[in-house]
């Protein structure tokens, strides 16, 4: 019945509210989704009306890009963000490049007239930016957050229904939603006084972050507690002094792409990792941290954090937190699985130190 309202069943209205993924017209109290469109609900909780079937998409964050290559839908996709082509390679190796979150490349997004952009939520993404100057043009913005490890399963299944794919994304947030139950389950009875303090550095030396980012969410599901978890900002610049005092018992550092260019998958040996971790056990005074004197000091190469990688990294520091409890828990069969049967990527590359 092209071009007619479909009415979906109450049942399934109920299950896919709940779920996020549909709301309301404008000025209806009845769901109604025409067969030619479904309406879903972002996560800037925004109504956002895309064609169906989706034929072209952009992608400005590698996160998405995951998500489709999981989905098997990489072949609709006619743009990517550069950190997206880098980490995905060589999926997209062929696709024009679009810009980033930050920094869209507006005339090439048009030229390439894709139904759907995808993109972060909020300045981050340059949501009203893309709304503004692309929705006029009939072009869709889509804010998924799927750097957020809560939000993962959900965007996966909401792409999922956009693309028709539902069966292949259960499958793919089923790997999440399994990975992190197990870990959080097991984590769960520890006392205050015996979960481990952990001083998380990012890419710039002394950025940590704080409550509702991304390392802080990986940190807590392990069962850490974040040294930094009260500053005011989400990631601070703190002080050298401000790590000595707080003396963690597990430090986590982030190598970032100026040191590898290609992140983890592009390295063969460990090397670039080990100049990270010994600059930092250089620091003047830091030989006393507990970390250092118990070898408890950790380098993760910037690919492992953000979007699916960073179930990786949760499964490593779980490991790294509480060997005893993850005995049984080994991060590169995972990891292996992630790269090889759902994003169908050669798995390679060295991604953490030691």
């Amino acid at each position: 019945m092209a071009g007619k309202a479909a009415v979906l069943p109450a049942v399934l209205v109920a299950v896919l509210l709940a779920a996020g993924y549909l709301g309301y017209r404008a000025g209806s109290k009845t769901l109604v989704t025409p067969e030619s469109t479904l309406t879903v609900v972002d996560d800037s909780g925004k109504y956002v009306e895309v064609p169906r079937p989706v034929r072209s998409l952009a992608v400005l964050h590698s996160d998405a890009g995951e998500i489709l290559c999981a989905l098997g839908a990489e072949n609709l996709v006619v743009g990517v963000s550069p950190t997206t082509k880098a980490k995905l390679s060589p999926k997209f190796d062929n696709v024009s490049e679009v810009g980033s979150c930050s920094s869209p490349n507006y005339e090439k997004i048009v030229e390439l007239r894709p139904d759907v952009v995808i993109t972060y939520s909020g300045s981050t993404g340059s949501e009203e930016q893309l709304r503004s100057r692309l929705e006029p043009l009939g072009i869709r913005v889509l804010c998924l957050d799927a750097y957020k490890l809560e939000l993962i399963p959900k965007d996966i299944r909401l792409l999922g229904l956009m693309l028709g794919r539902e069966e292949r994304a259960e499958e793919y947030a089923k790997f999440f939603e399994n990975l992190v139950g197990l870990i959080e389950n097991r984590v769960s009875g520890l006392p205050a006084e015996n979960r481990v303090r952990v001083y998380l550095e990012g890419h710039k030396d002394y950025q940590t972050a704080s409550y509702g980012t991304m390392g802080h969410s990986i940190i807590t599901a392990a069962g850490g507690l974040n040294l930094a978890a009260g500053e005011p900002v989400p990631y601070p610049i703190i002080s050298s002094e401000w790590v000595l005092e707080k003396d963690p018992d597990v430090i986590l550092k982030n190598a970032g792409s100026k040191v590898l260019p290609s992140g983890g998958r592009g390295l063969t040996d460990p090397g670039p990792l080990r100049q990270v971790r010994e600059a930092l056990l250089s620091r003047p005074g830091w030989s006393e941290l507990k970390a250092v004197r118990e070898n408890r000091v950790y380098v993760v190469s910037w690919d492992l954090w953000g979007g699916g990688s960073q179930i990786i990294t949760l499964c490593h520091a779980a490991r790294w937190f509480y060997p005893s409890l993850f005995q049984d828990l080994d991060p590169l069969p995972l990891h292996r699985q992630l790269v090889e049967n759902f994003w169908g990527l050669e798995y390679r590359g060295v991604f953490t130190y030691p």
